[in-house]
């Protein structure tokens, strides 16, 4: 007689079938009534694996023993006829597919009815928890913060953009400058550009109490600003304005925006200066507008806008050649090239005088500075005077507690100290820079890099 034939006789794989059956439908009632008690999943786990031990135990049970309609017996060599045991076995075949109905009964039960209702539950905490969560954040903010939405473009002509882009960009640059401010920086700010996202969470991501959007309509020599001020916490309007004039206005215009917006938030970041906020350093509208729309084709990161930012940006400065905001988006336009087709040696002369100029101008000019000792150290390392190169980094990490600077740069620092094993430096570098710019690709990269 076959080991399979001897199995059969013996029931073992009715047994199995049986005691199969049987778990499942246990386990299908534990999992419905556990959480009725309050028993997690470590719970389940645990009677799962009681299951799984007993299986080979119940199976060498079944070879030893047999049920014979005189009740349980030591199985002998010589079984009961076929005629006595099949009652017997019709019983056992009635019992497995009993507990397979009820436990497949359960299952659905469970899936269809219970599963809907346990899921709708879960998600109504959730959400109550997530609610709950975003308005503690939004309420631990600083009062005095705020993020600069992309400003809508209003005009007749979608190739305004760059303009409404620009005005945006130069009023996070003006309040910015106020030092009880804290302003969400221009990458973290653009993130939200076109998307339909709650004010709320959009503080909260930013970390900043208000959110200020606003739209501009462009139309030949008139220009139309619409302004508003939001407050994340209940989503009321703080201060709202329209301002409508010739585009020559437009300097005077942004002046007023920022003014207005820091005496909505508190005037006591004005101090009664408001001489305090700079915007451009130019007076010409003209060059002005050609480096906004230098700004687009910067923002744009290609091969092909980067040549077409940097035609526009030298136009600017031909039309005021002391117009240190084009000056420093040249600085800024040359590096680009040189990470994506421009050679660094063809660079480094060009940024040089460039850097020269704007430190002449404003020898206290932060971005500039970093750039300027950046730039010495790469000179101090082609120069294999790793000393040198040592000391301007360092003093290039110094720089940053005086303010937010420039984030390639910041992460370039963070690269350096990492390189010589002062993680905890490089990423606390990083985390300081992420407070004002919490959603800039190049300062997460470098710290999931540093970690």
């Amino acid at each position: 007689m076959s080991f399979v034939s001897e199995l059969r006789r013996r029931n073992v794989h009715r047994t199995a079938a049986a005691y199969l059956a049987g778990s499942w439908l246990l386990l299908q009632i534990f999992e419905t009534l556990f959480p009725a008690f309050g028993l997690d999943d470590t719970v389940m786990r645990y009677a799962v694996i009681v299951l799984v031990i007993g299986f080979v135990p119940m199976l060498a049970f079944s070879w030893a023993f047999e049920w014979t309609p005189a009740g349980l017996q030591r199985e002998q060599d010589t079984s009961a006829s076929t005629a006595e045991a099949e009652p017997v076995n019709k019983t056992w075949d009635r019992i497995i597919l009993a507990a397979f109905a009820i436990a497949l009964g359960l299952f659905a039960f469970d899936r269809f009815v219970l599963s809907p209702q346990r899921d709708a539950a879960l998600i109504e905490t959730a959400t109550q928890a997530g609610a709950e969560q975003e308005r503690a954040k939004v309420s631990a903010i600083s009062n005095e913060s705020v993020a600069v939405l992309p400003f809508i473009n209003m005009s007749a002509d979608p190739a305004n953009e760059y303009f409404s882009d620009g005005l945006t960009e130069t009023l996070l640059h003006m309040l910015a400058q106020l030092d009880d401010l804290k302003v969400a920086a221009r990458t973290s700010s653009f993130a939200f550009k076109g998307k339909n996202v709650d004010i709320r969470t959009i503080a909260a991501a930013l970390g900043v109490a208000h959110v200020l959007e606003g739209s501009v309509q462009k139309a030949k020599n008139r220009i139309r600003v619409t302004a508003q001020l939001i407050r994340a916490s209940d989503g009321f309007h703080v201060w709202s304005q329209n301002y409508d004039r010739d585009l020559d206005d437009v300097f005077a215009i942004q002046d007023e925006i920022a003014a207005d917006v820091a005496r909505a938030l508190g005037s006591s970041l004005l101090a009664d200066n408001t001489d305090a906020i700079v915007g451009v350093f130019t007076d010409d509208v003209s060059a002005y507008d050609i480096y906004l729309q230098a700004l687009e084709q910067m923002a744009a990161t290609t091969n092909e806008s980067l040549p077409r930012a940097e035609e526009f940006l030298k136009e600017a400065l031909t039309r005021d050649p002391a117009f240190i905001d084009a000056k420093l988006a040249l600085l800024r336009t040359y590096f680009l090239q040189s990470w994506k087709y421009r050679k660094m040696e063809e660079i480094l002369p060009l940024a040089t005088a460039l850097i020269e100029e704007i430190l002449q101008a404003q020898p206290d000019h932060l971005a500039s500075r970093q750039f300027d000792l950046w730039v010495r150290s790469i000179y101090a390392g082609k120069d294999m005077d790793l000393a040198k190169d040592r000391q301007l980094m360092e003093e290039l990490l110094l720089l940053f507690d005086e303010g937010y600077g420039v984030p390639y740069l910041r992460r370039v620092t963070a690269q350096f100290l990492a390189g010589r094993e002062r993680h905890n430096e490089a990423l606390g570098l990083l985390r300081k820079g992420l407070i004002k710019d919490p959603l800039n690709v190049d300062l997460l990269w470098a710290q999931s890099s540093v970690l």
